[in-house]
C-alpha cells in the first residue's frame, strides 16, 4: 500500500496527539505513593514543612501530628498533595484514601512506592 502525503501527516498528527494521553497515565517517577485509611493521619516529614497543599482539600487535610507535619484523610479517592520541605525541595505525593475497615494499621506505602 503506498501511502499518500496527506495520509501519512494524518497518521504522524494522530500519533503525536495520542502519546501525551498515554504517558499520562503513568506518574512521573518523583510521585511518592501514599495510602490513608479514611479518618487516620500520616506524617509527611520530620521537619517544618512549607506550602503543604493538596488539590482536592475536600479529600485530606493538612495537620499537625505529635508536632510533626501530617496528612489527614477525610474521606475516600484519590489526590495529590505537596510540600517544600527545610532544604527547599519539592516532594508531591499520590495520597489514596481508602475506607476504613479496608486496610489495617493507618498508612501504607503503595507497592512500588518509596
Amino acid at each position: 500500500m503506498k501511502w499518500t502525503r496527506p495520509i501519512a501527516v494524518v497518521a504522524v498528527a494522530a500519533a503525536f496527539l495520542l502519546l501525551p494521553a498515554v504517558a499520562s497515565a503513568a506518574d512521573d517517577p518523583g510521585v511518592i505513593p501514599m495510602r490513608i485509611v479514611e479518618g487516620e493521619a500520616a506524617p509527611v516529614g520530620p521537619g517544618p514543612v512549607r506550602n503543604l497543599i493538596c488539590d482536592d482539600p475536600s479529600l485530606v487535610q493538612p495537620v499537625q501530628v505529635d508536632g510533626a507535619p501530617a496528612l489527614r484523610a477525610v474521606r475516600v479517592g484519590t489526590t495529590l498533595c505537596s510540600l517544600t520541605d527545610a532544604l527547599s525541595i519539592r516532594r508531591t505525593y499520590r495520597v489514596v484514601v481508602v475506607a476504613a475497615g479496608t486496610s489495617p494499621g493507618g498508612a501504607q506505602p503503595t507497592p512500588g512506592g518509596r
